[in-house]
């Protein structure tokens, strides 16, 4: 059976006539900031971007990949989850607290003016200067 049908490129009903189908854009800067002229449409470029524990955010047409909260690594291959160095002061050193889950000085910021600070069992003991 004969079959008519627009050529490509082109739209329409092929026994009324077929207009040029024209391109939504030819690059980028014709597109909303968050878009990106891709295949001739405004397009989000995230899509597919972007893998394993990430987040796409699109700056000035570009997709930019990040590691999500709590993960490090690269955003392209993949990142991984930060495991907290420690989950209580007993996991660090008698001269380290647990402290947003890492071993640190207690001491820091503690006290003021004319004091010392020791840590003792992880906890900061501030002390009159002799």
């Amino acid at each position: 059976l004969p079959h008519c049908a627009c050529r490509p490129g082109y739209s329409g009903n092929p026994f009324t006539g077929c207009q040029q189908v024209l391109p939504e854009c030819t690059n980028s800067a014709e597109c909303d900031q968050k878009l990106a002229c891709i295949n001739q449409k405004c397009q989000n470029p995230c899509l597919g971007m972007c893998i394993g524990n990430t987040t796409c955010e699109v700056q000035k047409h570009l997709p930019h990949c990040a590691c999500r909260p709590g993960y490090s690594g690269n955003p392209f291959t993949g990142c991984q989850q930060v495991l907290p160095e420690c989950t209580n002061s007993a996991e660090c050193d008698q001269k380290l607290a647990c402290i947003n889950q890492k071993c640190q000085n207690p001491c820091l910021g503690m006290c003021i003016g004319n004091t010392t600070c020791e840590v003792q069992k992880h906890l900061p003991h501030c002390a009159c200067r002799p």
